[in-house]
């Protein structure tokens, strides 16, 4: 499969103990104006692609609380709403059916089929516990949602004991791993499209159309890496460690493909 090059772009230089050494400087995590070196375009925007994934991914995960954090934030403003008894039920079920098999995930990477896995475990309880826990999970994820938005305050029915949230469910999704390099790199290296998208209310739409299609892409090539280099079920049951380097290694190639196509061009 043929490589698309990649478009390196113009860096500065700087001299630093008699050696010619291209720079960029970028902002970290928290803000700060931090400079990245290397004495080839090519091998400097390798390091500014991992710089820009890692601060990516320390940004998100520091704005997007786990799902237990969030469920100790949603009862405390629960606690002026119900009940004492009320509250503890709350309390039991989402310990018991939410946090300890969802907890640790982050709000926005929980996916419908995180949640029905979730549930899985209700399927042989009683019908009144699945509902219970089923009106808890919606209550969290779309008031959480609902507070991300900045939007008109929450109002709830009450229904028996429980507060149901009045809501409009939004339908579209969070910025997936690719949709976030690529609102990274735009916001970087391409300035003028980033504030044109942002501007005109599309930065979303297109971080992830292009995440989606990053996705996709990656569905294509890993197996078609996997059959030319020859890692097939055969060699997974024969020696599975080998099987697992040899697929990791056609995920990073594939990757590099996927980010050269669509992420950072």
């Amino acid at each position: 499969m043929a490589k698309r090059q990649t478009i390196i772009p113009q860096y500065g230089t700087v001299m630093k103990r008699g050696v010619l050494y291209y720079r960029i400087r970028i902002k970290d995590a928290n803000g700060k104006l931090v400079a990245i070196y290397a004495k080839t375009p090519e091998e400097l925007y390798n390091k500014e692609t991992l710089a820009l994934e890692q601060i990516e991914n320390a940004t998100f995960h520091r704005k997007t609380p786990t799902v237990a954090e969030y469920c100790e934030k949603w009862l405390l403003m629960q606690s002026e709403k119900v009940s004492a008894s009320t509250l503890r039920g709350y309390t039991r079920d989402m310990i018991n059916y939410i946090i300890k098999p969802l907890g640790e995930m982050y709000m926005e990477e929980v996916t419908a089929d995180d949640i029905r896995l979730a549930l899985v475990s209700l399927s042989k309880k009683s019908e009144g516990l699945y509902n219970k826990v089923n009106m808890l999970l919606k209550c969290i994820f779309y008031a959480a949602e609902r507070r991300s938005t900045n939007s008109m305050n929450i109002t709830y029915t009450q229904s028996g004991d429980y507060l149901i949230p009045n809501i409009i469910i939004r339908k579209t999704k969070p910025l997936g791993h690719y949709g976030r390099l690529r609102k990274a790199y735009l916001k970087m290296h391409r300035p003028i499209l980033f504030n044109e998208l942002a501007l005109s209310d599309k930065i979303f739409e297109h971080c992830a159309e292009i995440g989606e299609a990053a996705r996709s892409r990656m569905e294509l090539i890993v197996p078609e890496l996997a059959k030319q280099y020859g890692v097939t079920e055969q060699l997974k049951a024969e020696n599975q460690m080998e099987w697992v380097r040899q697929m990791d290694a056609c995920k990073a190639q594939a990757e590099e493909v996927v980010k050269a196509e669509l992420i950072y061009n």
